[in-house]
């Protein structure tokens, strides 16, 4: 487990965002685009969820042209999809992270997962990371070995923890790619982690889990694909 955006700070600025709602036929009501401010000149939505309270939060990446990086975004939209507020992570000029599930939490605060490589040696981690209501970063860990590791989805667990979804890379000789499951505590820190798949380097396999749910027996529930045929 690796200490989370030590080296830049969060930077608060707009974000493009395309926010579309359609009525129960198909029709649409609305769509907003969110314009980029200062230096960002690409981002994109990939996670949406409703917020209890009317609105949505969305996630995604925005991309930093004066520093070269990629960098988390996060914002809160009303019910017709203008923007309460926006903010990113990151921001050194060797950033490249993304988020690519946010779920809405019980007080009101959101659990994101996606990946990073912001931290000394450059690859990529699996990235959990938490923010109140307000988007204020809580705390953030990532995960993974010498290769690249990816987070696609992330839930509440039954303990109050997190339970995240994705790939694991592996050791960078290798081209195996294996389903990734990680667990941690309340606060970001590992309890445990469970790779599925040929893990043994066994010829450039790629499997991948995109989706977790935590079911009421206190399992989990995954759903992605595979290469290699196990289980038949």
């Amino acid at each position: 487990m690796k200490n989370f955006f030590k080296r830049s700070p969060i930077v608060l600025t707009t974000i493009t965002l395309l926010s579309l709602q359609t009525s129960g036929f198909g029709q649409q009501t609305f769509n907003k685009l969110i314009l980029p401010s200062g230096s960002f000149n690409y981002s994109e939505g990939r996670a949406m969820e409703p917020c209890p309270g009317g609105g949505y939060i969305l996630a995604g990446t925005a991309s930093n042209l004066s520093m070269s990086s990629d960098e988390i975004y996060l914002a809160r939209v009303d019910d017709y999809g203008v923007p309460m507020w926006t903010k990113t992570y990151g921001g050194d000029s060797v950033s490249q992270s993304s988020a690519n599930c946010v779920r809405v939490l019980p007080d009101g605060g959101y659990i994101l997962c996606g990946t990073t490589n912001n931290f000394l040696g450059g690859d990529q981690d699996l990235l959990i990371m938490r923010t109140d209501s307000n988007g204020v970063l809580l705390w953030a860990n990532s995960f993974g070995g010498s290769a690249d590791e990816t987070g696609y989805s992330v839930c509440l667990a039954q303990d109050g923890g997190f339970v995240a979804c994705g790939i694991y890379g592996g050791d960078v000789t290798w081209s195996d790619q294996s389903a990734l499951v990680v667990k941690t505590d309340s606060q970001g820190n590992l309890v445990w982690s469970t790779v599925f798949g040929k893990t043994a380097f066994q010829g450039g396999v790629l499997d991948r889990a995109v989706a977790i749910v935590a079911l009421g027996n206190g399992g989990y529930a995954v759903t992605g694909y595979t290469e290699n045929g196990w289980g038949g």
